[in-house]
């Protein structure tokens, strides 16, 4: 077996020894009824109680509670073998339910705490845990202290754990920007846009005050149904719900497909619409964003909406959560999973919108710029969380 990892940092080279945990950890006994109530997760560690948002269903009586330092690692017994663990960043009290170990002199808690995630770790914690079932397995300490684990000097614990614990923070960071970006995406739908029988939306850009006016989407919508199978010109791109338009995925590539005939896929220009019409009531639609002309399955529908001068604004518009019901009551089909809004059926739809084409472009430059943020950081987000579980694998024994 290795005795090193894959990658090290710089002025690093002495062989990992490995030893059991309980020459590592010892177990933190004290019980007391005075301190902050935290408790562990599977997947964000340890976190103080008010912040999950559950009701507190344990007795007033916490006196035979666990106490927990900074830098202790506590783990759930019961659901050790799922990853429920994590080092201390403060001082509190446990249930019972939960072991708290501490770390000996050489031992640097961070570290262990993501090694006590890696998957082989994971796997001993499974096979040392002790009872019948899943629902009884449970991992005490004397069990716990006879898993062997490899470690470095404390010196390189040290780094590694610095490493990680930069890395989770841009992780974090990256994922409450996304997660807030939402949340301003979700309020902007409900009042740029109107609700219910309303003419206007509660929230206007400055210089707009006329009320919007209905119309049928037939009149500002136009069929296009032009084929290719060049797909070199028109590279073929696929339509789901979470990002409208993407890349072609794997599904896409296999060779039978992409040797059928022209009949079969259409030519999709710059800013023009496509849906999916056994999914668009649930939302899936988009518009080709990109530059240059695109290829789409044929069972699509495509179409131009107000000259393509606006697609953002109807691609924001269209995922309302009013407008879905509007997709969702006109679809049609005897079975629920078959029920399909027609192109024909969509050029009936009633909406109503601004009289001035300015306001729909600020609208739609709005949206375009706000979706842009929200993709830029779910990527980063997606693309750290790549970053460290490559590193997870490549950096311990």
């Amino acid at each position: 077996m290795a005795k090193t990892p894959k990658i090290r940092f710089k002025n690093f080279s002495d062989e990992w020894v490995e030893h059991k945990l309980g020459d590592y950890f010892t177990e933190r006994v004290e019980r007391s009824n005075i301190g902050e109530l935290i408790s562990v997760t599977i997947n964000s560690g340890i976190r103080k109680f008010y912040e999950l948002g559950r009701h507190d269903n344990s007795s007033d009586d916490k006196s035979n509670y666990k106490r927990v330092e900074i830098d202790d690692i506590a783990y759930n017994s019961m659901r050790m073998w799922q990853g429920a663990s994590g080092r201390s960043p403060y001082s509190g009290i446990l249930s019972p339910a939960y072991t708290v170990v501490i770390p000996k002199e050489g031992i640097n808690s961070v570290f262990f705490s993501y090694v006590f995630k890696l998957p082989n770790m994971i796997y001993k914690f499974k096979i040392h845990s002790q009872g019948l079932t899943t629902d009884t397995w449970n991992l005490k300490f004397p069990a716990f202290a006879e898993i062997e684990a490899s470690k470095p000097k404390i010196a390189e614990q040290c780094k590694i754990s610095e490493f990680f614990t930069k890395l989770d923070k841009l992780i974090s960071l990256h994922q409450s920007k996304f997660e807030k970006l939402q949340k301003i995406k979700k309020s902007c739908l409900q009042n740029l846009f109107p609700q219910n029988n309303q003419n206007t939306p509660k929230i206007r850009f400055k210089n707009f005050n006329d009320e919007w006016v209905e119309n049928k989407l037939g009149e500002i919508l136009i069929e296009q149904n032009n084929r290719t199978s060049n797909f070199n010109e028109n590279p073929l791109y696929s339509l789901t719900i979470e990002n409208g338009i993407t890349k072609k995925t794997e599904r896409y590539e296999r060779d039978f497909l992409v040797k059928k005939t022209e009949d079969l896929f259409k030519i999709v220009q710059p800013n023009e619409f496509v849906t999916n019409p056994m999914n668009f009531r649930f939302g899936a639609f988009g518009y080709n964003n990109n530059k240059y002309k695109i290829s789409v399955s044929g069972y699509y529908d495509v179409f131009s909406i107000d000259n393509n001068q606006c697609s953002h604004f109807w691609y924001a518009y269209f995922k309302t959560p009013l407008s879905l019901l509007k997709f969702n009551n006109v679809a049609t089909g005897s079975l629920i999973e078959k029920r399909r809004v027609k192109f024909s059926t969509l050029q009936e739809i009633i909406f109503i919108s601004p009289q001035s084409m300015a306001e729909k472009k600020q609208i739609s430059d709005f949206f375009s710029k706000l979706d842009k943020l929200i993709t830029l950081h779910q990527s980063k987000f997606k693309k750290l969380q790549k970053i460290k579980k490559s590193c997870l694998q490549n950096m311990f024994v």
